[in-house]
């Protein structure tokens, strides 16, 4: 999503568009991002507007909303996301030379370079939808997620392992993980 800095004018320049789901995917390759089979979104709304400083310097200011679906870290089942930034605010500089190990401050974070005669906001987009997504995400708080013995999705089924009272303490339960214990173990001894 590039725009070319000339056609920014003293008012400014408002955009307001909509990515769909096969937009927001395509997004998401470049990062390795893969999302859930659900619709995936993200609107944005905002204003680039010349600096009154310098007119090489970008200013983007604006809101950014994604819904996203993405797999439940406990039960696999689809999580919604719904993220949004209200007060999105960016600086964008002409590219200059850095120096490799300088370090960056916190006035940096939220500041970019750009190429040429084009602002692109894809990285910046890129980044807010895969910061969006927390790093273990559920479909509801109190899902139960499976069973790491029989495999029971817990929130639609009982678990089918064998009662706790009915299996020895020093041996594993008997399933594929618990086989690969007992292996394990023998090879070790």
């Amino acid at each position: 999503m590039k725009f070319n800095i000339r056609d920014i004018g003293p008012e400014g320049l408002h955009v307001q568009r909509r990515l769909g789901d096969a937009q927001v995917r395509e997004l998401g390759t470049p990062a390795g991002l893969e999302l859930g089979p659900g619709p995936a979104s993200l609107e944005l709304d905002v204003e680039l507007t010349k600096a009154e400083a310098s007119a090489s310097v970008i200013l983007v200011r604006g809101s950014l909303r994604a819904h996203l679906e993405v797999p439940c870290s406990r039960c696999l089942g689809p999580a919604i996301i719904e993220a949004g930034d209200e007060e999105l605010q960016l600086t964008f500089f002409p590219e200059a030379p850095r120096v490799a190990d300088e370090e960056l401050s916190s006035d940096d974070l939220d500041t970019f370079s750009y190429d040429g005669e084009e602002v692109d906001l894809e990285p910046v987009l890129r980044e807010f939808v895969i910061l969006s997504i927390p790093m273990a995400p559920v479909c509801s708080e109190d899902c139960k997620g499976i069973c790491g013995g029989c495999g029971a999705e817990l929130n639609r089924e009982p678990c089918r392992c064998a009662k706790p009272e009915a299996v020895s303490e020093a041996e594993p339960r008997a399933t594929p993980w618990g086989e690969a214990l007992r292996r394990l173990k023998k090879q070790t001894s």
